[in-house]
């Protein structure tokens, strides 16, 4: 069955209390984390450990964040078990009036060159808090 282009591209929100200290390597430790977390909960194939391997770096603010981070990230499909690779680009932004922290995540394993990145941009482009 042939995918569409958007197959395993989404967006999500952490929104987290306080406002963390950042930088590439927390961020890949908290995606490796949370990739082998999602494999281990979602398949009954058992990998070895050290599967998810993640990349991130600092890049030119986009928006309105605080920080933007664009990387990488390597595991395995928890539907075949076989390796997947993720682009990722990871939106930090602060807020006056709440001690809280939004971290907007866009992924895809499509290069950013694709046109999937139009779509996950708009979604961050549309993200409003409201106090």
């Amino acid at each position: 069955m042939p995918q569409k282009n958007d197959y395993w591209s989404y967006a999500f929100l952490w929104f987290i209390e306080g406002k963390p200290q950042l930088n590439s390597q927390a961020l890949q430790t908290y995606m490796t984390e949370y990739f082998n977390g999602l494999y281990r909960s979602n398949s009954k194939i058992k990998p070895v450990d050290n599967f998810t391997k993640a990349k991130f770096q600092k890049i030119k603010v986009m928006n309105d964040d605080q920080e933007t981070y664009q990387g990488t990230i390597s595991t395995l499909n928890f539907l075949t078990g076989k390796p997947i690779r993720f682009y990722v680009k990871i939106h930090v932004r602060n807020y006056p009036g709440t001690s809280h922290s939004a971290l907007m995540y866009e992924i895809s394993p499509k290069p950013y060159a694709n046109n999937v990145w139009l779509k996950l941009n708009e979604i961050v482009k549309g993200f409003e808090y409201k106090n």
